[in-house]
């Protein structure tokens, strides 16, 4: 699942960003649902034009089909010889909104033949267009309520030719793998880390937890299933109370980036020991996240863990986050989805 997470956070989709002027779509495109037979030439489209290596059968089951919320939506544009060349993922997640909890989609990268990218996508031709309306259409017929991804700030121009689409940015800050003094380690003094193994019952009851005391209000779902399939590929530690052996709470960080992809405490008090222990525990295994590629430890600043990364002395770095939105429910207003409000990671 890791390269499903971070598509929109650490890379850039087949280079859309610095798309073709010179190259030009010449014959319209059909656009339709993806069907099981497509498989073959959706994992040739990866190979040949997404620039991450090849996929296989089985893990296009794991990421794309046996997900926690079911079957991701997928859409693929077909040219005039009936061949694949291109595809968008959605991948369906449950979001509290309020009160209630609604079925929701995360965007994730498309891939397009190199010779059908434009440059602008104020022509409504362009492929990126065709396979987002199509898939929405798709989405409200299936109940879908929003759609979201969290991104690279430079990605908000690409992604607003959606006016209905809302957004909120965020800072990088990172830390140096270094120990946290004792005197400001506080609660941490009390804490363990150590691997995840299993995502057992106790993080489904840490989860409930946190939705009572911070509150969390809006946002994705936590339950154990949804952490196995998001947190499975990364450096997931747990966080422990060695007084009771109680679970605190947990981080997830990826490979290579040492960006933190997700994070979760049992109360608010909880974030900045939970963090700080796990600096500890990287700066105590630096051999091993020498061997994964991690030299800092990097987050997205949101209101939530805003104190506890400036009490870690953690320091601004030259990237931005973006969390953006688009509802497909009419009764989902911009004011009640309240994005400054959301308890959000870059995994999410």
């Amino acid at each position: 699942m890791e390269a499903v997470s971070c598509l929109f956070t650490e890379r850039g989709p087949c280079n859309l960003l610095e798309l073709d002027e010179k190259m030009i779509t010449t014959k319209p495109l059909s656009y339709r649902l993806y069907q099981e037979d497509d498989l073959p030439g959706l994992l040739r489209l990866w190979e040949e034009e997404a620039g991450w290596g090849s996929l296989t059968p089985e893990m296009w089951h794991q990421w794309y089909v046996d997900t926690p919320d079911g079957q991701c939506l997928v859409v693929v544009a077909v040219d005039e010889n009936g061949d694949i060349v291109g595809q968008e993922v959605f991948n369906p997640s449950s979001v509290i909104i309020g009160n209630k909890e609604v079925r929701a989609l995360r965007i994730s990268a498309p891939i397009i033949r190199k010779g059908l990218r434009r440059a602008s996508l104020r022509n409504r031709s362009h492929p990126i267009i065709g396979l987002y309306d199509t898939a929405m259409d798709i989405a409200v017929k299936q109940g879908y309520s929003l759609v979201y991804a969290v991104t690279r700030k430079d990605w908000l121009s690409f992604l607003k030719w959606e006016s209905r689409f809302t957004d909120i940015e965020y800072d990088c800050l990172a830390s140096p793998l270094v120990p946290v003094l004792p005197e400001t380690l506080g609660e941490a003094a009390y804490l363990t880390a150590c691997t995840v193994t299993e995502f057992g019952r106790e993080y489904d009851a840490l989860w409930q937890s946190a939705r009572n005391t911070f509150p969390i209000s809006f946002g994705v779902v936590r339950q154990s299933d949804v952490l196995r399939y998001k947190n499975g590929g990364h450096i997931t530690l747990e966080v422990r109370d060695t007084r009771d052996n109680s679970l605190v709470g947990y981080t997830a960080t990826k490979k290579q980036t040492g960006l933190l992809v997700d994070i979760l405490a049992r109360c608010p008090a909880d974030i900045t020991p939970v963090l700080a222990t796990t600096l500890n525990w990287f700066a105590s295994e630096q051999n091993k996240a020498a061997q994964e590629g991690i030299t800092c430890l990097k987050a997205m600043e949101t209101a939530v863990l805003r104190p506890a990364l400036r009490a870690l002395n953690f320091t601004p770095v030259d990237y931005k986050f973006a969390l953006i939105c688009n509802t497909l429910d009419p009764s989902l207003t911009v004011e009640a989805i309240s994005l400054d409000r959301w308890y959000v990671t870059p995994g999410d």
